[in-house]
């Protein structure tokens, strides 16, 4: 995993301060670590120590979740690599950060509706000034019950689209705003 052989490793000492080449962070995770303590006790003691990261042999870094457990003289140690996971969540996050400034944003109304049911999940600022609703008043609600579709054919058309094709585009549409008026979207 970290591309260390034994024969680079014959003390822990050694695997510290290559694990943790900056003296500061490998004393923070010893203070954590806290052998001293789990060493004195009679009985088989383990410690989570959560997400730490690790310098390889090639200077490289993973991040893995370690536990140890000292029986007797002896430290077990366990190192899950999560990196891969990590990173993975990195992107979503960042992916869904682009996508809520994009929403949020939009001068276009936009809104997330739950197929299931038609209820509005989500909308923009957009879509709010568009119809006259408050956030509020719209989420937990569908379009039927708000009578914002005009035309009850359009939005069953919609419907059918979404759930044949999963996706719709309509060149235009007819909304009804909170106030009555008719506006074209």
């Amino acid at each position: 995993l970290f591309g260390y052989s034994q024969e680079e490793l014959p003390t822990l000492d050694a695997w510290w301060s290559r694990a943790f080449p900056d003296p500061v962070d490998r004393a923070a995770f010893l203070e954590k670590l806290n052998l001293a303590e789990i060493i004195g006790n009679q009985t088989p003691v383990g410690k989570n120590m959560g997400e730490i990261h690790v310098t390889c042999k090639d200077g490289t870094e993973r991040i893995v979740e370690f536990s140890a457990i000292v029986i007797g003289h002896d430290l077990l140690g366990t190192y899950f690599d999560i990196t891969d996971r990590k990173q993975a969540e990195m992107v979503l996050l960042e992916s869904n950060e682009r996508f809520s400034t994009v929403f949020q944003s939009s001068p276009i109304g936009i809104l997330i509706i739950r197929l299931s049911d038609r209820v509005f999940v989500d909308i923009n600022p957009a879509f709010v000034e568009m119809l006259g609703y408050s956030q509020q008043e719209v989420l937990g609600r569908s379009g039927l019950d708000l009578e914002l579709w005009v035309d009850s054919e359009a939005r069953v058309a919609m419907y059918r689209a979404l759930q044949k094709n999963n996706t719709f585009q309509q060149d235009d549409a007819r909304f009804r705003k909170k106030s009555g008026e008719i506006i074209d979207v």
